[in-house]
């Protein structure tokens, strides 16, 4: 199997799906379950203050009840490079992200890079 283009939109569109549907009723297994779908064991996510999150960091802040009601709306699949004989793909995307923190609304638009691997 290698990848494409289209499979690669697909995964980045399901990914922000499940992502928002993990939000609209947040519980540690909901979000336990879609890390365990998309990250792995070294995922890293780099918030914008530019400070790295491990895997662990995530699951702990998503299942904290800090964070509510988060969801993205996708806007679209900006880039898709395929690399390594179709087995790893670059993509970057650009949604709406909305989420409730300590009950406080916020709103930011994201541009995020997500490395896609067959491994």
């Amino acid at each position: 199997m290698t990848l494409t283009k289209g499979s690669v939109e697909t995964f980045v569109t399901n990914y922000v799906k499940d992502w928002s549907d993990c939000g609209k009723d947040p519980s540690p297994e909901k979000w336990k379950a879609m890390s365990d779908k998309y990250h792995k064991d070294n995922f890293c996510y780099i918030r914008p203050s530019g400070n790295p999150m491990t895997r662990d960091v995530f699951l702990k802040m998503t299942s904290s009840g800090d964070i509510t009601n988060s969801r993205q709306d996708l806007i679209a699949v900006n880039s898709v490079n395929i690399i390594g004989n179709g087995k790893v793909a670059c993509a970057v995307y650009t949604a709406n992200q909305y989420f409730a923190y300590k009950g406080k609304w916020d709103a930011c638009w994201l541009s995020a890079h997500r490395v896609v691997s067959l491994t």
